[in-house]
């Protein structure tokens, strides 16, 4: 695609931010694309212009939130709904030439009756040739096994267990999601982090080359009120999966060792919030089981000069197959985080030249318009070949958003009930033989 003027096509949804800011980074550039969101952002500022092409979509939308009874008049709106889809579609083929889908969702996700089909559209994207880059952030992803945020929000169930985890459902969310990665594997460049591709069987773009957009317009230009206390910033979108109940007892700790330190912590509210209390902020802690050295809420840190710590168990591997440079953020293992934290707030220095250097990072690696040449460059197949990540090399077991001893549990659970077949890898896989190993240790049989 080389010689073809780029027409794109982006939707059906946001995540932190990253579709709008790459469409208007992709207009600054002169190249015509536009995006079509699907779902409501909760976080935006702005309320987002409807697209005329949506309008019986949004209506249904609408009238599902205000009438739970009337099932009919629901169908019938929902199937409208559907047609709306459907043809924004049809419209797309005869308008661009190129697709940047997110979260392993495309058009037809939207759609109650049409995501049971979405082979299909992939399947005539491909007939149209069009180009197709799919960008996945984690959830979409990685083994639901070792992913805090799903257990959370959708397997607590009746469970079959202790920790009151629905095995029998977290098996075929495990299955459904493997089965996912395949057919998105057929039709789509993907893009995603080592860390959490347990299912990839095909070499994919590693997201740690890409990073995340970031505007200049994020700097938020407030005046620190200088009183001798360290303000620390925590803000969870969500409270199990950030680890926040550790975030908190931690604070609580430092508070009671004397330390000068004020705790401010916020969730659910608009970006624009956040933005002000991170520049009002001395230290950003961002999360404390991280697969990634420096996510959404770090990098808009990043660009205020606001240091950033974060904790995972990704810490002690992600430096042998994160994309080069490097982000400077404060990341270590989730038991070193007490300690960490309590070093940078005695060293001022230490922790103005951390963000410094952050922002550096940022303004030269991840500002929009970079971001968004990244895309340009995969796009008409121009990038280095270091770029591409082989599934093979992934041996990192943890996940996010929870810890170890929660991870084993799933997995000894599965293991039990199911075999080792339920972790839906194969077995000659490093991947599989580090969860074998866990397995058996833990059932002392090693």
């Amino acid at each position: 695609m080389r010689n073809i003027t780029l027409k794109i096509f982006l939707a059906p949804c946001e995540i932190a931010g990253t579709m709008e800011r790459l469409q208007n980074a992709f207009s600054n550039l002169g190249i015509k694309s536009d995006f079509f969101c699907l779902s409501e952002y909760k976080f935006s500022d702005i309320k987002k212009p409807i697209s005329k092409r949506l309008k019986n979509y949004w209506r249904y939308k609408e009238y599902s939130r205000r009438e739970k009874n009337n099932i009919l008049i629901k169908c019938l709106l929902e199937i409208i709904g559907e047609f709306d889809i459907l043809l924004l579609y049809i419209y797309s083929l005869y308008n661009y030439n190129t697709y940047i889908y997110i979260y392993g969702n495309s058009l037809f996700s939207a759609g109650q009756i049409l995501r049971n089909i979405q082979w299909i559209e992939f399947l005539f994207l491909k007939i149209f040739k069009k180009k197709v880059l799919m960008l996945l952030c984690g959830s979409d992803s990685r083994a639901p096994y070792c992913d805090g945020g799903l257990c959370e929000n959708y397997l607590k169930l009746s469970g079959d267990d202790e920790s009151g985890i629905s095995i029998t459902r977290l098996y075929k969310e495990t299955k459904k999601q493997k089965k996912k990665i395949r057919m998105l594997e057929k039709y789509a460049v993907l893009l995603d982090n080592p860390a959490s591709s347990h299912f990839h069987s095909k070499p994919y773009i590693n997201f740690g080359y890409i990073g995340i957009p970031i505007d200049e317009k994020e700097i938020v230009n407030i005046k620190r009120k200088e009183d001798g206390r360290v303000v620390l910033l925590h803000a969870p979108s969500v409270l199990k999966g950030k680890g926040t109940k550790s975030v908190r007892r931690i604070i609580n700790e430092i508070s009671e060792m004397g330390l000068p330190v004020e705790y401010i912590e916020v969730s659910g509210v608009p970006h624009r919030v956040v933005l002000e209390k991170i520049a009002q902020s001395d230290i950003v802690v961002d999360q404390v089981y991280s697969d990634t050295p420096m996510a959404g809420l770090a990098a808009e840190a990043a660009v205020n000069g606001v240091p950033v710590i974060v904790s995972g168990y990704y810490a002690d591997y992600y430096e042998e197959v994160w994309g080069r440079p490097i982000p400077p953020s404060c990341f270590c293992d989730p038991t070193e985080l007490k300690g960490r934290l309590i070093h940078l707030i005695q060293n001022k220095a230490e922790r103005e030249k951390l963000g410094q250097d952050a922002k550096k990072f940022v303004m030269n690696n991840w500002i929009s318009e970079r971001y968004a040449q990244k895309y340009i460059d995969i796009i008409q197949d121009n990038y280095p070949d270091e770029w591409i990540f082989k599934p093979k090399n992934n041996r990192y077991i943890w996940g996010w958003g929870m810890c170890k001893e929660e991870v084993i549990q799933n997995i000894v659970s599965l293991v039990d009930k199911y075999g080792m077949k339920s972790l839906c890898l194969p077995k000659n896989s490093r991947l599989y033989k580090e969860y074998y190993k866990v397995y058996c240790k833990y059932c002392n049989r090693i």
